[in-house]
């Protein structure tokens, strides 16, 4: 159950990534702007560090959303088979993680940076 625990914390990291990425990138480019970006006002790709920013987003929004089914499956997995005693912890700050990541799936910051 060790590295049940160690998997859970590492699996946490990713959506961290994704949401920090889209984020760094979204007020850079309010930054630049003078305001924040709205949708398609600008487009993403006409701001400069858009090439810079890109591929991190995409990459992290990747992993992301590959770790997240194992995550969910290894949450099933751990319930069912610690149904007494469970350390909640790292299910609580890796659940975090992932809901903060899934709010800024379906924000407006993902909206514009989508357009």
């Amino acid at each position: 159950m060790k590295y049940l625990r160690i998997i859970f914390w590492i699996l946490g990291i990713p959506p961290l990534g994704f949401s920090f990425s889209i984020l760094i990138f979204y007020i850079h480019a309010g930054k630049i702007l003078g305001r924040f970006p709205y949708y398609n006002q600008p487009d993403p790709k006409e701001i400069d560090v858009y090439t810079t920013y890109s591929p991190l987003v995409d990459w992290t929004a990747t992993i992301w959303l590959l770790s997240f089914p194992i995550w969910l499956g290894l949450l099933i997995l751990h319930v069912v088979l610690k149904k007494k005693g469970n350390n909640w912890r790292p299910i609580l700050i890796t659940g975090s993680s992932q809901i903060l990541a899934i709010l800024m799936l379906f924000s407006k910051v993902f909206e514009w940076y989508i357009d």
